[in-house]
């Protein structure tokens, strides 16, 4: 019997935890400027200067009417709607000059963007049990184009309609975790993280074009549709207890320097920016996970690191309190219209009326 009890004295005992926090670090910097200059001189036989495709930006109606000379063609494929012209975006700086004999458009526009993004999941999983976070979203994306025929009854008559094929995605940060708890109180981990955002109009699918009553495919039209920009880390770590590692970063720097000008005289000093359009960027994108494994062999030291943890992560003001019912509710107190008040009641309240003290 002795041996049995010290057998199963053995045998018996709690299921080691895993309380594994998470940093996931992204940074998001970019500088550009886009310069366009535009313009085109006439005499009425030869032209000289050129100008890019596209519409006048916000030319009123009257001035439209004042250029637009009985007889000239000098103007003539010119629209005057409010667009935006072709190489110019909907935020550049436009300053633009028409008339019978004299066209020209400048545009400029200089942009600096800042992202920081922290994610911070705490996970609390059993030895060699998956565990796994997604924070996002799940959006419909196009992959394919078919091809439906509808029928009608009148004149027997039957359409080709090309109806895009979609498939749910899901859209965010996910993390996917197992770990293996060691005897020396490491932890090896297989470690699965994915960062995901949708890129608007980033591929091109082809539509069938089909004409006449026979639905017959004439050709093919080009479709913009969103595709998804994905940064996946994965593999396997050994952490040790209460101490941090980095699972890996991704970098990521571009340099973008396109520029078109007037042999020669797009290099002038300072003359150089009226005879050439150029478009400069430089970006850097970073992604660091950082991750920190704490032991437990039993519950109750999960619950102690826990209540420590939670007032450093959160700042909720019932976080601080991680025993019982958390702070959330009062045992001792009789359901009534305007209950007692404290502090971190005043804090967050869901109602306009401020309640009563008794």
């Amino acid at each position: 019997m002795q041996q049995i009890r010290e057998l199963v004295a053995r045998l018996d005992v709690p299921t080691p935890l895993v309380l594994l926090e998470v940093k996931v670090m992204r940074v998001d910097l970019s500088d550009g400027f886009h310069s366009v200059f535009d313009y085109q001189l006439t005499d009425g036989r030869s032209t000289a200067g050129t100008f890019s495709q596209g519409d006048f930006v916000g030319i009123p109606a009257k001035a439209a009417a004042n250029v637009a000379v009985a007889g000239s063609t000098f103007l003539q494929g010119v629209s005057f709607a409010n667009g935006v012209s072709a190489g110019a975006r909907a935020s550049d700086l436009t300053f633009q000059y028409v008339n019978e004999s004299f066209r020209m458009r400048m545009q400029l526009l200089e942009d600096r963007n800042r992202v920081t993004v922290l994610s911070s999941p705490l996970l609390l999983t059993a030895n060699n049990e998956v565990s796994r976070i997604f924070v996002g979203e799940t959006v419909p994306i196009t992959t394919t184009s078919g091809s439906t025929t509808q029928f009608q009854n009148v004149g027997n008559t039957n359409t080709n309609l090309n109806a895009p094929t979609t498939e749910l995605q899901d859209i965010g940060s996910a993390l996917l975790i197992t770990p293996n708890i060691n005897a020396d109180r490491t932890v090896t981990l297989r470690i699965s993280q994915e960062q995901s955002e949708i890129n608007s109009n980033g591929g091109t699918i082809f539509l069938p074009v089909t004409t006449g009553d026979d639905n017959q495919t004439t050709g093919f039209q080009a479709q913009q549709v969103d595709t998804v920009r994905r940064r996946t880390v994965s593999g396997t770590v050994v952490a040790k207890d209460c101490m941090a590692v980095a699972l890996g970063g991704l970098i990521e720097e571009g340099v973008v320097d396109i520029r078109s000008s007037v042999p020669v005289l797009g290099k002038l000093p300072g003359l150089g920016f009226f005879f050439r359009r150029q478009a400069t960027g430089r970006s850097r994108n970073e992604l660091l996970i950082v991750i920190r494994p704490y032991v437990f062999n039993t519950p109750a030291e999960s619950a102690a690191l826990s209540q420590q943890l939670l007032p450093e992560l959160s700042m909720h003001p019932n976080s601080p309190d991680a025993q019982g019912s958390m702070n959330t509710f009062y045992p001792h107190e009789v359901a009534r219209p305007n209950p007692p008040v404290d502090i971190d009641d005043n804090i967050f309240r869901f109602h306009s009326v401020q309640p009563k003290r008794y």
